[in-house]
């Protein structure tokens, strides 16, 4: 559960951010695929999602680090395709 006893559930490329208090969802889409997992951080305002490699799309598998509340994007982890290219360059993550 989130911060404010929201629930992250994710089902195929889609993580679902659901409010029962309001009946509301919200959708984190950054996922290209099927998202197999979903982990909360203990402050319950981050989301870790976690895409399959596709073996039609020709992708890894990846990770997105994203804000229960803004839905934003913070940080992806493995090898992301970079959208602004057509080439199918990859965006690496920044070393630690």
């Amino acid at each position: 559960m989130t911060h404010d006893n929201r629930l992250v559930y994710c089902t195929a490329a889609l993580a679902i951010v659901y409010d029962p208090k309001t009946r509301r969802q919200s959708y984190f889409e950054a996922h290209t695929d099927d998202v197999s997992c979903v982990c909360l951080h203990p402050r319950g305002k981050l989301a870790c999602t976690g895409q399959v490699a596709s073996a039609v799309a020709n992708s890894s598998p990846w990770l997105a680090v994203w804000d229960v509340d803004t839905l934003a994007l913070q940080q992806t982890v493995g090898y992301v395709p970079d959208e602004s290219k057509k080439d199918g360059s990859y965006l690496l993550p920044p070393l630690p």
